[in-house]
């Protein structure tokens, strides 16, 4: 069973019935960056170190290369990482966007922007501007 859990790493609801959670593997010396993702309305198998009596979300896919804190806006999966923004495809895993040096910290849902606190400002990015 495992023996800890992974409380500080990325997570965003994609959806009311998928979500995205930060990191490969099951253990912190072992993970790699990139994103699991979850349909919570159907039931998927344990893995090995996991509790087989408990029934599990399906893990949808998963793939390599988001990293940091983890955003969506419905469509997107955004993941702000040491190298800036990315908005990755959550069905294909394609990253289709970057924007260097942007580490957004906040989401705003219902005005559709990302927010980074920097020198005292707040730098905001809108979602549709991505597009």
């Amino acid at each position: 069973m495992r023996s800890h859990l992974l409380w500080d790493h990325g997570v965003a609801w994609l959806n009311e019935e998928t979500v995205a959670i930060a990191g490969i593997g099951d253990h912190d010396h072992d993970m790699v960056d990139g994103a699991r993702i979850f349909d919570i309305t159907s039931t998927g198998p344990a893995s090995a170190e996991w509790r087989s009596d408990w029934q599990w979300a399906r893990e949808i896919v998963s793939f390599a290369g988001p990293a940091g804190r983890f955003f969506s806006d419905g469509k997107w999966l955004y993941s702000a990482a040491k190298s800036g923004l990315s908005r990755w495809d959550p069905i294909t895993g394609a990253r289709t966007r970057h924007i260097d040096q942007f580490h957004p910290t906040h989401h705003h849902s219902g005005a559709g922007e990302l927010a980074q606190l920097s020198g005292g400002a707040i730098l905001r990015w809108s979602t549709s501007s991505l597009s």
